[in-house]
């Protein structure tokens, strides 16, 4: 959450030229719904099974980058879905900096970062670390660079293992 997934994704398949999948999008255009209202009147369960339904069918897809939201490494069936469709990369930015952008784009766009102190909002992100590590292929850090150079040097890294 936070770490410019949807913002450097985009950018990296239009370096490609392949199609950009954001899996809440996807979410909120199959149920009707935005992301916080699921999560408000339906729950996270409803909503992680609405996210691992598109990740599953995002991950057979081809020539693609798939932005997922911030808990889909969660789920076992989704971090293997991820890992055997292609490369799994993990944008690592620094809390403080994640808060920053979260903060900026207000808590109504992020069902799970709590109003108020950032405590909660800190246990969350430190408690998703460990599973980042292991769903991710590699690492980016996504810290003080610009969308372009972060999507760049993702581009020139899977350009180089292609060529393997």
């Amino acid at each position: 959450m936070g770490s410019g997934k949807t913002t450097v994704g985009r950018i990296a398949a239009r370096q490609l030229g392949w199609r950009f999948i954001d899996i809440d999008r996807v979410v909120r255009r199959r149920s009707g719904m935005a992301v916080d209202r699921i999560f408000r009147e339906r729950g996270e369960g409803a909503f992680r099974r609405l996210e691992s339904r598109a990740l599953a069918e995002a991950a057979r897809g081809r020539d693609q980058v798939v932005a997922t939201g911030g808990g889909a490494a969660g789920l076992r069936a989704n971090v293997a879905a991820m890992r055997a469709s292609g490369l799994v990369v993990w944008l690592n930015v620094s809390f403080v900096r994640a808060a920053r952008r979260i903060q900026k784009q207000g808590a109504a766009r992020r069902p799970l970062a709590p109003r108020g102190p950032r405590e909660p909002l800190k246990r969350l992100f430190a408690s998703r670390l460990e599973l980042y590590r292991k769903a991710a292929h590699w690492s980016v850090p996504a810290g003080g660079a610009a969308p372009s150079r972060i999507a760049a040097r993702i581009v020139r890294r899977m350009e180089r293992e292609a060529a393997r």
